[in-house]
């Protein structure tokens, strides 16, 4: 099981060292730029970012992706990149991690440190259904959550928000959509 990401400061990010911590029984690694708690310490093995934080989760069964306690709606990066890299993940659960995905079908949550853990023992014991996970919530991503789709979004609020319709956003977003047929 591996974890990429920050842990600092503790009243930005306890919840994820208290589900960390829950899970110092497993096989865990703990990659980060940042210092470490000194409880969590044993299980750090160095730093990663970018094609390296991606070779090792996507070396690993699991990443836990935890929000900082400062989303308390959820939808942090990590849910799109760990689905769409085939990554499998167990995130706390939280109304924006339900918005844009499906419990048991596109991604699996957990509702308290107890919880956590038991899904991990599941997931880390039944490799098929983990697999099935992936395939769908990488699907998933791939059809609704692209870059593309989100400009996309954007730019049809800007043009249905504007006081005065610009021309050329419209354009631009019409050559976009032509130049990807």
């Amino acid at each position: 099981m591996a974890f990429v990401r920050t842990l600092i400061p503790n009243h930005l990010y306890s919840r994820r060292v208290a589900a960390l911590e829950a899970l110092a029984d497993f096989d865990l690694g703990i990659w980060s730029v940042h210092e470490v708690s000194p409880g969590l310490r044993r299980f750090v093995r160095g730093a990663a970012l970018g094609a390296d934080m991606l070779r090792i989760l996507s070396a690993a069964k699991l990443t836990v992706n935890v929000h900082g306690d400062f989303m308390r709606y959820g939808g942090n990066m990590r849910l799109f990149e760990a689905a769409g890299s085939g990554i499998f993940q167990i995130a706390d659960d939280l109304p924006g991690t339900r918005e844009w995905f499906t419990e048991g079908e596109t991604i699996v949550t957990y509702r308290d440190l107890d919880d956590l853990r038991a899904k991990v023992a599941y997931y880390l014991a039944h490799d098929a259904e983990r697999h099935a996970i992936i395939q769908r919530a990488q699907a998933h991503v791939y059809a609704r959550h692209t870059y593309d789709q989100r400009i996309a979004q954007i730019e049809e609020l800007l043009e249905n928000n504007s006081k005065s319709p610009n021309a050329e956003l419209k354009e631009a977003r019409s050559q976009r959509l032509t130049a990807k047929s």
